[in-house]
């Protein structure tokens, strides 16, 4: 399993697969990238990791399979996510499963499998994709509730202060700070008497929390960016009362956590925004925004999510 999201939407499905095989966790090994190692662990998952210097370097993937394949002697190989790559190669099982990728650059590694299937394109939603790669895989009708994760039992859970993850993975799903800011403002005049703590890592995201603070001097916002690893992060918003953020690992945890969140999208029809009733996901307005110009923040679309829509989905959630 590859990202952040993919880990936590998949985990029922891993589960059930795992069951499937009559398969303890002692039998069952997950290979994922290097720096999501403890969140496996977390989980509960036997961790191989695989670093991106490792993966990329033709010799160093050798060895590193090489040693791999010659410890575990695995049975079976199943490939979880939708896109094939080089693993499928490398790993040396008896049984290779996964789905058929149709991709130009990995779609020669699709050869490697024994069993292969095609899940259909005309899914928008992953959840239904992650339904259909379960039905194949596992041979039976798969519900779409009985893929719907519920890890409440794994993280502490309690409902005190705003979370607000100010970052994503691509730039162009995160507003301008100054969108942000107005609301925030909405949040204070919603929970005047609660803490709003921002979360994030990197430069740009330490940024862009100091200018949020530099509008809002509020002292009842903290800014938390750069200051917690991905598992003190994960702890704020399952404790917090309200998650806030773009389309991110972190918004994928309020939805295998039931906790409550809003999820801003520059499209709301894209796979990984999750249709439930505790998250609500808003989009641009009809008429785009151009008011705001900013070269770190540019995506017009993003940047046109209205205060009116944000202010909706507080009230509903509340």
């Amino acid at each position: 399993m590859d990202g952040i999201g993919d880990i936590l939407v998949r985990s029922k499905l891993a589960e059930l697969v795992a069951e499937k095989n009559r398969l303890d966790n002692s039998k069952v090994y997950f290979l994922m990238k290097e720096q999501y190692k403890n969140l496996g662990t977390f989980l509960g998952y036997n961790v191989i990791g695989l670093d991106r210097k490792t993966e990329k370097n033709l010799l160093k993937r050798f060895f590193k399979f090489y040693e791999i394949n010659k410890r575990y002697k695995f049975k079976r190989y199943i490939n979880l996510e939708f896109g094939n790559d080089n693993i499928t190669a490398n790993i040396v099982a008896k049984e290779k499963i996964g789905n058929l990728d149709e991709s130009k650059m990995t779609s020669c590694y699709n050869k490697y499998f024994t069993k292969s299937f095609k899940v259909s394109e005309s899914h928008k939603k992953i959840l239904n994709k992650m339904r259909e790669l379960g039905e194949k895989i596992l041979e039976r009708e798969v519900s779409l509730e009985e893929i719907i994760p519920d890890l409440r039992y794994k993280f502490p859970i309690d409902n005190k202060d705003i979370v607000i993850a100010v970052g994503s993975t691509a730039r162009n799903r995160v507003c301008n700070p100054i969108k942000m800011k107005e609301y925030i403002e909405e949040i204070i005049k919603f929970y005047p008497n609660e803490k709003i703590i921002l979360v994030g890592n990197g430069e740009l995201q330490k940024n862009y929390a100091k200018k949020i603070l530099e509008m809002i001097p509020n002292k009842n916002i903290i800014d938390f960016v750069d200051k917690t690893n991905l598992m003190e992060a994960f702890e704020l918003v399952t404790k917090s009362r309200l998650f806030v953020g773009f389309e991110s690992g972190l918004y994928n945890l309020c939805f295998v956590t039931r906790k409550k969140g809003i999820g801003l999208f520059r499209d709301t029809s894209v796979p990984f925004a999750h249709e439930v009733p505790w998250l609500k996901n808003i989009g641009p307005s009809e008429k785009i925004d151009r008011s705001i110009k900013d070269s770190e923040y540019p995506d017009e679309k993003i940047n046109s999510i209205s205060v009116e829509s944000f202010r909706n989905a507080l009230e509903e959630l509340k």
